[in-house]
C-alpha cells in the first residue's frame, strides 16, 4: 500500500493524538488515585481526632466530677456538664467515620456501654457528695469503679487508635506509590 504525503501526515497526527490522549488518561488516573489516597488520610486523621476528643472529654467529665465531689465546689461541674453535651455526638461521629470498618464498629459496640457506665458513676458520685456528703463520696470514689472503667476505656480506644494509625501508614505507603506512579 502507498501512503501518499497526506495520509502520512494524518497518519502522523492520528498516532500522537492516540499517545496523547493515552498519557492523559494514565496521568488523570494517577491524579485521581492520588486524591483518594489523601482523601482517606484526611479521614483516618478525623477518627484520631474524634477519639482523642472522647478520651479528653472523659477527663474533663473525672475532673468535674472528682473536682466537686472532693470539693462540694459546683464551679468544678462546668467541666463535667460541657464534656456531658459532647461526649455523645463525638461517638456518633466515630461511628459515622468508621461505618465501613467492622473491627471499629464492634470496638465502638463494647465502648459505647463502657462510656454510659463510666457517665453514670460520675452522676452517681456527684449525686452521692450533694446528698450524703464528702465521705459518702469519697467512699464512693475509693471503690476504684471509676478509675476502671476510664482504663478499660483508655484500653479500647487505644486500640483503636493503633488500628487507625496502622490504616494510616498503609494509606501513606499508597499514596507514595501513587505518586510515583503517576511521574
Amino acid at each position: 500500500m502507498n501512503w501518499n504525503v497526506g495520509t502520512k501526515i494524518a497518519a502522523g497526527f492520528g498516532l500522537a493524538l492516540a499517545i496523547f490522549v493515552i498519557v492523559a488518561a494514565v496521568s488523570y488516573r494517577g491524579t485521581t488515585e492520588l486524591i483518594e489516597a489523601s482523601d482517606f488520610r484526611t479521614h483516618t486523621y478525623e477518627v484520631l481526632g474524634r477519639l482523642e476528643a472522647t478520651l479528653s472529654l472523659l477527663q474533663d467529665v473525672e475532673i468535674g466530677q472528682r473536682g466537686y465531689a472532693l470539693s462540694g465546689e459546683e464551679s468544678y461541674l462546668a467541666s463535667y456538664q460541657t464534656a456531658l453535651g459532647k461526649i455523645d455526638k463525638i461517638l456518633q461521629e466515630v461511628r459515622k467515620l468508621t461505618e465501613d470498618n467492622l473491627h471499629q464498629q464492634r470496638r465502638l459496640d463494647v465502648l459505647e456501654p463502657l462510656v454510659k457506665n463510666r457517665l453514670a458513676f460520675a452522676k452517681e458520685s456527684i449525686d452521692v457528695r450533694g446528698t450524703k456528703g464528702l465521705e459518702a463520696a469519697v467512699q464512693l470514689v475509693r471503690t476504684g469503679k471509676g478509675e476502671a472503667l476510664t482504663n478499660e476505656i483508655r484500653k479500647l480506644v487505644g486500640e483503636m487508635q493503633n488500628e487507625e494509625s496502622d490504616l494510616l501508614k498503609q494509606r501513606a505507603e499508597a499514596a507514595q506509590a501513587d505518586a510515583m506512579n503517576a511521574k
